[in-house]
């Protein structure tokens, strides 16, 4: 795997356990928006690949739920 992949990967995994164990949703939305933002420096320098593109979708399902815990309000 190539360099930026795989600090995607290891990013994601982080922001998952920390969206798990930690009661601070900022650690998870902050691990959540690098995760992003290496997965589309990623896809810009390095090109685009088939096989990751489940963590992609992944990181943008984590992100949007950290984000709904974080803003929306409880009914």
């Amino acid at each position: 795997m190539r360099l930026f992949e795989n600090l995607f990967l290891v990013l994601l995994l982080f922001s998952w356990i920390s969206l798990l164990l930690f009661k601070k949703q900022k650690t998870s939305l902050n691990a959540g928006a690098l995760a992003i933002y290496v997965g589309v420096v990623s896809i810009l320098s390095e090109g685009y690949r088939i096989h990751i593109v489940p963590a992609f979708i992944l990181a943008v399902g984590l992100f949007l739920t950290v984000l709904a815990k974080k803003y929306v309000s409880k009914i």
